[in-house]
């Protein structure tokens, strides 16, 4: 039997990088997806390699991400879950964030998980089954001072999943938000260093 393919972004290292084990650990095929290959490649040598296959792009890329979804479905086979899981955070009063910054973060948290969402959305709906899971944050429902940019595109996250799951309903697709507090990770510790990526 062809096995069903969990895609996990922001996969390279923290919560992303745990989800892929915890996937792959339960004999799920996982396509891990983050900008570092280096990180990527590092986890697919762990022992559950023959479980977790990497690929290295910008998951704010749609063009990218259209391929890949493609891709991925050629080479490992039908995908059955996304985990928008990949973003930015930048810890700094607004007014103190450049641009490049604040564009990077909307355009990870928000664009990115639009973009694969997007592209694995079709496949699912013709398969009618599959689920989508988006990971917010607490600061998609309370602001936080310094964290401004970061808490729209994680509002932004919540109002797209709230959307989309009244659209996919009735095709048998689930769609999740999950609104986890503050998690000991690379992207908290560099909080305010030109914002982590996973």
């Amino acid at each position: 039997m062809t096995p069903v393919v969990h895609i996990v972004t922001g996969a390279s290292s923290g919560v992303g990088a745990l989800l892929a084990r915890r996937l792959a650990a339960q004999g799920h095929l996982v396509a891990a997806v983050a900008r570092s290959l280096d990180k990527l490649t590092a986890l697919a040598a762990e022992p559950t390699a023959g479980r977790i296959v990497p690929f290295a792009l910008d998951v704010a890329d749609w063009a990218a991400a259209a391929t890949t979804v493609a891709r991925i479905e050629r080479e490992l086979g039908p995908i059955a879950v996304l985990v928008n899981n990949a973003a930015v955070f930048d810890l700094k009063p607004f007014d103190e964030q450049d641009v490049p910054t604040i564009r990077r973060l909307l355009a990870t948290n928000v664009e990115g998980t639009i973009a694969w969402t997007h592209a694995v959305v079709p496949k699912l709906k013709q398969r009618r089954i599959g689920r989508i899971v988006n990971v917010a944050s607490v600061a998609g429902i309370h602001g936080m001072a310094n964290q401004a940019v970061y808490c729209a595109s994680k509002h932004a996250m919540l109002g797209f999943s709230d959307a989309l799951t009244q659209e996919l309903r009735p095709f048998g697709i689930a769609v999740s938000a999950i609104c986890p507090g503050g998690i000991d990770t690379p992207l908290w510790h560099h909080a305010g260093t030109a914002g982590g990526v996973t």
